[in-house]
């Protein structure tokens, strides 16, 4: 199946359309799902100047990784459509995946019987918290692409591993930011 998708540059380039947007509507209702529970709350910093400040803007601006691919995908020969869009596609389906998995996390704490008390996590453990999952994500990618060998499978582990490594970098900014002065 994922060979007849690398094979057509168009079902390429829509299903990783139609993941991207199903990973964008998931978190959204992953949002909607923590603001009715009352036992975590999540610390933001407030938006920085020109960056975008809603939660639905920020998550839209994710899609634009995606949307590149997609452009790549439609331009690219086959070996390229396999390594970019093939694994654009793989991280989008593994990350649709986790997202699910977080999303019902957080319903279960709609419940008023899950949990006592309040917790306040910072960003910096968002950041390091889906940081952790990126990079397990990657290893499970990584041993799939190994054992099946795919190379779409590789450099969706690798995407995922790079996706990590930029989410400890921003765990670590938080941190700085977030020391008194």
């Amino acid at each position: 199946m994922l060979d007849d998708l690398i094979d057509s540059p168009a079902l390429l380039a829509g299903a990783i359309a139609v993941v991207s947007l199903l990973n964008y509507g998931v978190n959204l209702w992953i949002l909607r799902a923590h603001r009715r529970q009352p036992f975590v709350e999540y610390w933001r910093p407030p938006a920085d100047p020109g960056k975008a400040r809603s939660d639905a803007a920020q998550l839209a601006v994710s899609l634009s990784l995606s949307a590149v691919a997609i452009v790549l995908t439609l331009l690219l020969a086959r070996f390229g459509r396999e390594l970019v869009g093939g694994g654009v596609f793989v991280m989008q389906v593994i990350t649709l995946g986790s997202n699910v998995s977080d999303l019902l996390a957080v319903r279960s704490l709609g419940r008023s019987d899950a949990a006592e008390g309040h917790l306040r996590y910072s960003t910096g453990y968002r950041y390091r918290a889906g940081a952790a999952r990126m990079a397990g994500a990657s290893i499970v990618a990584g041993i799939v692409a190994v054992l099946f060998d795919s190379r779409p499978f590789l450099m969706g582990a690798v995407f995922l591993l790079a996706t990590a490594v930029g989410w400890y970098r921003r765990a670590r900014q938080a941190a700085v930011a977030a020391r008194p002065v």
